[in-house]
């Protein structure tokens, strides 16, 4: 099979997979998905950062059509045992005042959502919102699977699928500025890989994947920075060469989209709603310390609402395989790559100790673990690095482990989508769930999820099995 097969593979498969979560996720599942609805929506009809309210600083309002936000999530929402079916869509028509907590976030990440509720289909126009905004996430996942892919590594490949998280996907295919972000951190870790190894076409990759992490939030700049800093890191590469490297079109894309993400986070402070403590002095201390588990949590199985959990098995073998990467980094004597993973992972942690107890007395606790996925996903692929010069022995193991993430994600959203649909403790059999108004069924989406992510799988590890065996011939006769 020809690169340009399997790159096509990959697209299809992933092309797949999104898809159908873009349609089998309840509508406005996604976190503070109707607040980010209801501004896409305002930016389609001319209001950038709508009017100000009485009530609360972070809240703007929008003349938007009644049906923006809608069905309401509120009867399910944080309440894992309530199916999602109990949402229903307010006949009202015309068009009416709402609030979004999302006003203050860059526009860019908006763009897709706000496109698609121009057009006909009422409240259902959330479909198309969303699938418009995981183009993007879609194109650059596949161009960092392409990346990986051409360094003819499985485990690489399986250390870059487990970086991608069930949080990490759902991130990416619901209407939140957080899947530019995390497409855009996958895309430039992955080109950091190619560049380690000495491949200067991987520049525009990284500087693509830089930008979209830049402008997906208020706070984008930074984290575009950190990831720059670990994928440095984690490849020894000279800040100076790389930027040679990059040439005057990429230069341009990344220093154009940091200034636009300065620019808008200077113009317009970003506002939060407010979820106050009482906790004060060391007990705020011990309460921070205490949310670490929820953190990590977040960045690798815990969806939705923050309600939607996937199994704990599934979430002890995810983590399991991160440890295995660890040790086998260790025993090869990967000790940067290590150390950067573990370094980063220390941050993230560190992160929202630090925000919790800095925000407490005017946003409480707010931190959520998914916000700095960037660094999470960066953090991990790290890893990759340390495992692209392996023997046929190894390659097999790269693959094995690399079916196991496609079984991690596919038990993740089935249990994601019984939650939806009958509750976290409901029936197991897909057949017996609720369809919450999705224009597809469970079972639908579950089976062509599995065929996708198994599509995916095939894509990155059939030129490891073809090429495996001429490989190591080269090496003994070498």
């Amino acid at each position: 099979m020809s690169e340009r097969r399997r790159h096509l593979l990959a697209v299809v498969s992933l092309a797949l997979m999104l898809g159908c979560l873009c349609l089998g996720i309840p509508r406005n599942a996604g976190p503070d998905e109707p607040a980010h609805l209801v501004r896409a929506a305002g930016l389609a009809r001319g209001e950038l950062v709508g009017a100000g309210t009485d009530s609360e600083a972070a809240l703007r309002t929008f003349e938007v059509p009644s049906w923006a936000g809608q069905p309401d999530p509120g009867c399910y929402a944080f309440k894992p045992e309530v199916s999602a079916s109990c949402a229903s869509v307010s006949p009202d028509t015309g068009t009416t005042t709402l609030p979004s907590s999302a006003a203050s976030n860059p526009p860019w990440a908006h763009i897709p959502a706000a496109l698609g509720s121009l057009l006909p289909g009422g409240a259902d126009t959330v479909w198309y919102s969303r699938l418009l905004t995981a183009v993007i996430p879609l194109l650059l996942f596949a161009a960092g699977f392409r990346q990986i892919r051409l360094l003819e590594s499985s485990p690489a490949a399986a250390v870059a699928m487990l970086a991608l998280t069930p949080a990490a996907i759902f991130t990416s295919v619901v209407v939140n500025p957080s899947g530019l972000a995390v497409a855009g951190a996958f895309a430039a870790a992955s080109a950091g890989l190619r560049l380690s190894k000495g491949h200067p076409p991987a520049t525009p990759v990284l500087a693509v994947g830089l930008s979209a992490v830049a402008l997906s939030r208020s706070d984008g700049w930074m984290w575009a920075l950190i990831v720059l800093a670990v994928v440095l890191a984690a490849g020894g590469l000279s800040p100076a060469h790389v930027w040679r490297q990059a040439g005057r079109p990429s230069q341009t894309v990344v220093v154009t989209a940091l200034a636009a993400s300065v620019t808008w986070a200077v113009a317009v402070r970003p506002q939060l709603i407010p979820i106050p403590t009482e906790a004060r002095g060391l007990d705020l201390v011990a309460v921070a310390i205490g949310r670490t588990g929820a953190h990590l949590d977040e960045a690798v199985g815990l969806i939705s609402w923050a309600d939607t959990a996937i199994p704990v098995t599934v979430r002890y073998v995810w983590w399991l395989l991160l440890g295995g990467f660890c040790m086998w980094s260790a025993i090869t004597g990967q000790w940067r790559r290590l150390v950067v993973c573990g370094m980063g992972l220390v941050a993230f942690v560190a992160a929202g100790w630090v925000v919790d107890v800095v925000s407490a007395p005017s946003s409480g606790l707010f931190w959520q673990g998914r916000y700095a996925l960037p660094l999470f996903i960066a953090s991990i692929m790290a890893l990759a690095g340390g495992l692209l010069d392996v023997d046929r022995v190894q390659q097999r193991v790269g693959s094995v482990v690399a079916m196991m993430v496609v079984v991690v994600w596919n038990l993740s959203f089935w249990q994601a989508l019984r939650r939806w649909g009958v509750g976290a403790g409901g029936s197991i059999l897909p057949w017996s769930w609720g369809t919450w108004s999705s224009p597809i069924s469970p079972l639908v989406v579950m089976v062509v999820f599995m065929f996708g992510s198994t599509g995916l799988l095939w894509s990155m590890i059939a030129p490891i099995r073809e090429q495996s065996a001429p490989l190591a011939a080269r090496r003994i006769s070498a």
